[in-house]
């Protein structure tokens, strides 16, 4: 019998939240401007984000950072598999973990609370929760952003998109929990980006670049 089959059922769960917390709270764009000598904080938007590490630091580590904060995401659903093995974890404590993850990465308490806007966690939390449809939206953010070049504008439509498409390829009475959060991220996603739409309509948002390192200019279009 392992340590964590004799504990509580709500203590593997506090164990649980606070491990993803903790593994979503890994800032891998601070880390990857530190290597390079920077603060990326003090460039690009200033924000800790996978697109913001593309526009300061380039192509090789804006898609290092991007495909460590998905697994970030992807490995807080796996850890319920292992973590709550032969529990009655259900879907609810997925979610639960996702939404760990999420705050970590956007909360993260090495960087005083100030972390990434979460998408590309967000996006790896949910792979594991409706892999189906977050492909379908995966697709949407793809296509806008080769078209408009707007990480902001892509991130907005893909969020609008993800609840559209699992409300489509699911049955709701039986999924209802995941429907419920998926809205919830993808408005907190959207509201994360008002600055981002009061620009867009402006037309003062700028395209997404790479490679270019320039101070902080104020305009968070990041993940």
């Amino acid at each position: 019998m392992s340590f964590l089959e004799t504990m509580p059922h709500h203590m593997v769960m506090i164990l649980y939240c606070i491990t993803c917390y903790f593994l979503g709270s890994f800032p891998s764009a601070f880390l990857a401007g530190r290597i390079k000598g920077i603060d990326i904080r003090n460039y690009g938007s200033g924000n800790i984000g996978a697109s913001n590490t593309f526009r300061t630091l380039g192509k090789l580590w804006g898609a290092a950072v991007l495909i460590i904060d998905i697994l970030k995401g992807a490995a807080a659903i796996l850890l319920a598999v292992f973590i709550l093995e032969g529990r009655e974890e259900g879907e609810v404590s997925k979610i639960v973990g996702a939404a760990a993850v999420i705050l970590g990465h956007v909360y993260p308490v090495w960087l005083k609370f100030k972390g990434g806007k979460g998408v590309a966690t967000g996006l790896g939390a949910l792979l594991g929760l409706a892999w189906v449809s977050v492909l379908g939206a995966l697709a949407v953010f793809i296509v806008v952003l080769l078209i408009f070049r707007f990480m902001s504008l892509a991130s907005i439509s893909a969020a609008a998109t993800l609840p559209i498409l699992f409300f489509l390829q699911h049955d709701l009475p039986d999924n209802i929990d995941i429907f419920i959060f998926i809205n919830i991220i993808s408005v907190v996603v959207i509201y994360k980006h008002s600055g981002n739409i009061k620009r867009l309509i402006n037309k003062e948002e700028p395209k997404l670049s790479f490679g270019s390192i320039q101070k902080t200019t104020g305009n968070k279009n990041d993940f």
